[in-house]
């Protein structure tokens, strides 16, 4: 995954492309008068966790399928065969089942903390678990936003209201948050993008497809049964729904396009905060009402956006003020269903979940309460996880290994024939001050500042969200700080940030299969090694190659150099629209950025690995690897939407995309001329 901006982990979280977005929220709720956690405050129980289990060995690859015709059925079939979707989710894949491992360590150390006497961590938790509590406070916690939404008078007033509940948990349509400055990385500045639509897809909102147009209607049945459930007659449920769609239709109408915003050129537009736009937003006015005040500049990720969203606060179109209440009613709830009683959260499943992704059950109380805790107290859960999951000497190894895909990589840029002198020079400087990170931070995040109240699940997350608000916002402005992690370490993720010139492999992540300590290297070079090359190969696709050595968004290569990447990078964006998926072709400029790294991935990997087996012994054991770790069941919502939406294909495409790359597949598996798995002529960059 690529990240041009350095993040925060917080939730609501929006990535959108190049620029990963955060919008920091306050739970929305009263403030509670409940006292800070006693020594003998007893958790609500849950589930107990069973003992994390070990990684069960992969199913052998299946004899029945020839390798060099459909490499992912070879790899994949029999691991599929196994392993259909859970109820509870919209696919199942690898990494979803090392997620649940990961989980199953989670939900002890939660557990354990919940028995212990004035666990802060613990404390969360277990208010969080006690449903009861909460469904006994009905839809109370709501009654004091819900009354400032009803108060909304005037276009002023709905602006004011707008930063109140983006500091309270309402999702609102835009997100602003502090991330590195394009033109200075060294220091973080305000963002400001396009947030709040409910459904998933642009497209969606403006297609006149017919499934467009049913899940529309279905948003439309779904806000209705909300107002209602808010004491609203059906006539007038009915009204305020429609009215909700289509003002979500219009902020839709004004996004960026999804291949547009993969290029971050297209994505930083600062102006002055005493300046706005044209006829656009009252930056000053709006970050004093968040708590921000005195910034000077903030950067508007999609102006037009904030065009739109300006005119519609205003009252053109359909942003009325009736429209805004209604938006602004069904989205608080949607964002607080977690803390409302169980028929709120259900319904809220429904649509977003069941209707949405094909999720037919709804996950354990403990889990959604697990995720509440990573966006609220994240680090101090990871600081926990770490110490269990994650050793010095794991640290120490994979570093080592991602030193020879650095090595593997840095040879490849001095050989590349289609690279000039100035453009290999400064390349092969953005490689060498690359900075690795590994498993964890150094230096943890302090939360002695945050009071967590026994049985007050509201309350707590109020009081954490306002606290992680206050840390936000005190970073615009400020030098960043390099140390930070922008993903948790109980999280499974890796990521590239331009700005900051860096990668990241979170400890959740250095679980088996993907490293596994006593894997051999042909295993461990095929999938961790992969990873590595994919996200070192970032800092050089067509996005990452417009951030120079220090982190700031220069373009560094001679136009000839440019062209030459561009060339060779159509024929990949070639090669991934011709696959298709329900019926969809895949979009190959969409996921252009991901594919080059998939392929430069595997290939910088086999390099380092054959760099030191160079009998190429345990080739097939390689490969395999790779294709075992985009094994994938999902629901045929899920698929429908990666395919239209994703900027990673569907992992059937991820494996055979990149095999058929590469003559050494072919070789290790003694491939016929002509194979389905080898194409020709190859795409090809690193």
């Amino acid at each position: 995954m690529d990240r041009a901006s350095p993040v925060d982990r917080l939730s609501p979280l929006s990535v959108v492309a190049a620029a990963a977005i955060v919008v920091v929220t306050v739970a929305a709720c009263r403030a509670s008068p409940s006292p800070s956690p006693s020594p003998s405050a007893s958790p609500s129980p849950s589930p107990a966790p069973a003992p994390v289990a070990a990684a069960a060995p992969p199913p052998g690859p299946a004899a029945e399928v020839d390798p060099c015709t459909d490499f992912y059925e070879y790899a994949c079939s029999a691991w599929t065969a196994r392993h259909p979707v859970p109820p509870d989710a919209s696919r199942w894949t690898l990494y979803d089942e090392m997620i649940a491992r990961n989980l199953e360590r989670v939900h002890a150390i939660l557990d354990e903390a919940a028995r212990r006497p004035g666990d802060r961590l613990g404390a969360y938790y277990a208010a969080c678990t006690d449903q009861a509590a909460i469904d006994a406070g009905g839809l109370a916690p709501l009654r004091a936003d819900m009354d400032a939404i009803a108060a909304i008078a005037s276009p002023r007033d709905l602006v004011a209201a707008v930063a109140r509940l983006a500091g309270r948990g309402g999702e609102v349509p835009l997100a602003v948050y502090a991330a590195a400055d394009f033109d200075d990385p060294g220091r973080a500045i305000a963002q400001a993008d396009a947030a709040g639509l409910a459904l998933p897809v642009r497209g969606d909102y403006l297609s006149d497809e017919p499934r467009a147009r049913r899940l529309r209607a279905d948003y439309a049945d779904h806000l209705a049964r909300v107002f209602a459930r808010l004491g609203q007659p059906p006539a007038e449920a009915a009204r305020d729904a429609a009215r909700v769609v289509a003002l979500e239709r219009a902020l839709a109408a004004a996004t960026l396009d999804p291949v547009a915003q993969t290029d971050p050129r297209n994505l930083h537009h600062p102006t002055k905060v005493s300046r706005p736009r044209g006829a656009g937003l009252d930056w000053e006015a709006y970050l004093s009402a968040l708590g921000a005040r005195g910034v000077p500049v903030i950067n508007e990720v999609q102006p037009a956006y904030f065009y739109a969203l300006a005119r519609l606060l205003a009252g053109d179109g359909p942003g009325d003020l009736p429209a805004w209440r209604a938006y602004l009613r069904a989205h608080l709830v949607h964002a607080m269903s977690e803390v409302l009683p169980a028929d709120v959260a259900k319904a809220d499943f429904d649509f977003h979940s069941r209707v949405l992704r094909g999720v037919r059950e709804m996950r354990p109380r403990w889990r959604r309460c697990a995720e509440l805790v990573d966006r609220d107290m994240g680090e101090e859960l990871g600081r926990r996880f770490a110490a269990q999951a994650f050793t010095p000497r794991d640290r120490e190894r994979v570093r080592r290994i991602a030193e020879s895909i650095r090595a593997a990589l840095r040879e490849e840029i001095r050989g590349a024939p289609w690279l000039a002198g100035p453009t290999r020079r400064e390349a092969l400087a953005v490689l060498d001050a690359l900075r690795i990170k590994i498993g964890h931070p150094d230096r943890w995040r302090d939360y002695s500042g945050l009071r967590v109240a026994a049985g007050d699940a509201c309350g707590n997350a109020q009081r954490a969200s306002a606290f992680e608000l206050a840390r936000q916002l005190g970073k615009i402005g400020r030098p960043v700080d390099r140390d930070e992690w922008f993903e948790l370490p109980q999280a499974l993720d890796a990521y590239h940030t331009g700005p900051l010139n860096e990668v990241a492999f979170t400890a959740g992540f250095l679980q088996p299969p993907i490293y596994d300590p006593a894997a051999g290297d042909a295993a461990t070079y095929g999938a961790l090694g992969a990873v590595m090359g994919h996200e070192l190969t970032h800092a050089f696709d067509a996005g990452g190659r417009r951030f120079d050595h220090a982190g700031r968004m220069r373009d560094w290569w001679t136009p000839a150099d440019a062209a030459a990447y561009d060339r060779r990078a159509a024929c990949f964006a070639d090669q991934y629209s011709a696959y298709t998926m329900s019926g969809l072709h895949l979009d190959g400029r969409l996921g252009l950025r991901e594919n080059t790294a998939d392929n430069g991935g595997l290939r910088l990997a086999y390099r380092a690995y054959r760099a030191a087996h160079p009998d190429l012994a345990g080739a097939r054991d390689f490969f395999l690897a790779w294709g075992r770790l985009r094994c994938a069941s999902q629901t045929a919502e899920a698929e429908r939407e990666q395919v239209v939406s994703a900027t990673h294909a569907p992992g059937r495409y991820r494996v055979i995309g990149v095999v058929s790359n590469m003559p050494e597949f072919g070789r290790a598996f003694a491939c016929p001329a002509g194979a389905p798995m080898l194409r020709s002529p190859v795409c090809r960059l690193w």
